[in-house]
């Protein structure tokens, strides 16, 4: 089962679709001739080798020909999903990987609409200026580079005092995420060793609290928040303040600012392996979805043996 050659069942499939019009025959055997192209670039060359994964990736691929390096339009993101799930459907289902047999063709608007961009280094670097400057806001600044360093929203939501240690940070981890020490590259030790340094006392008695145990990136200890609410705060921050620096193009998420840190790494290491120990993921697929083709094929060079490179994860 699943043993068919990619480019086989792609020709089946092809035949299978005769009763549609030659015209849109043509149009989806031509996408699904690119499905198998792309397939093949990371090495699956048959049915078997074939997973959700590589199908979500090539539905948000960069275009080819004269844009290449452009994300594609929802319509052609539409057609390729649609593509895709009607070769799956083709087959003969006792060719079809058990991965296969679920996935069907989602809302391709609220798919494109969850579309993932992660920020580029001048956005980054724009972001960090804008939130450090003065008069602007104590502590967005921590919640930027504890994304930078690999911290989920949960993650960053959670961070004390004593999870800074000089030029690390002590994730907690979470579920379906290990605890893991993130280095903090110069300028992220600077930004949260002034936010330690200027803790107030007066709020340390005023809490009753350990002082390593004074939140980091909030404003007041998490049990003052509804537990459910704690991610959120981080998100709509981490938003509030790319928004606040002017980047607002589409794809912008809260979860940019960590999307381009798992993307320096992957140009740093070329590793799957090294994106899913940042993020602090058992699983390589998830860990591969974070990785932006576009990206990488833009500014992936300007990270290559980079010095001062903060080091690797440290799981705990």
């Amino acid at each position: 089962m699943g043993n068919l050659d990619l480019c086989d069942a792609a020709r089946l499939a092809c035949q299978r679709w005769a009763k549609l019009t030659e015209s849109t025959r043509l149009g989806y055997c031509r996408t699904l001739t690119r499905f198998v192209a792309f397939a093949a670039a990371q090495g699956v060359h048959s049915l078997g080798d074939l997973d959700p994964a590589v199908c979500r990736r090539f539905v948000v691929a960069p275009l080819g020909g004269s844009r290449a390096g452009e994300a594609p339009s929802l319509q052609a993101s539409r057609l390729r999903w649609g593509v895709v799930v009607g070769f799956v459907r083709a087959l003969p289902v006792e060719q079809v990987p058990r991965s296969l047999l679920g996935m069907s063709g989602p809302s391709f608007a609220a798919a494109a609409a969850r579309r993932l961009e992660p920020l580029s280094p001048p956005e980054v670097d724009l972001v960090r200026s804008v939130v450090g400057s003065p008069g602007g806001h104590t502590l967005w600044p921590v919640m930027v580079e504890a994304a930078l360093a690999g911290a989920s929203a949960g993650e960053n939501a959670g961070l004390t005092v004593g999870d800074f240690i000089g030029s690390a940070l002590r994730l907690p981890g979470s579920t379906g995420i290990r605890a893991r020490v993130a280095p903090l590259d110069e300028h992220g030790m600077r930004v949260v060793g002034a936010r330690v340094a200027r803790d107030s006392s007066d709020r340390q008695v005023a809490w009753g609290c350990d002082p390593l145990l004074r939140p980091l990136a909030l404003p007041r200890p998490g049990e003052r928040y509804r537990p459910s609410s704690l991610a959120p705060v981080v998100s709509s921050s981490l938003l509030a303040a790319m928004d606040v620096a002017g980047v607002r193009r589409s794809g912008v998420r809260s979860r940019s600012l960590l999307a381009f840190a798992a993307n320096r790494v992957y140009a740093r290491t070329g590793r799957i392996e090294s994106v899913a120990e940042l993020l602090g993921r058992a699983s390589l697929d998830s860990a591969a979805q974070m990785v932006d083709a576009g990206w990488q094929e833009r500014w992936g060079h300007v990270f290559e043996h980079v010095a001062g490179d903060p080091g690797p994860v440290r799981h705990v």
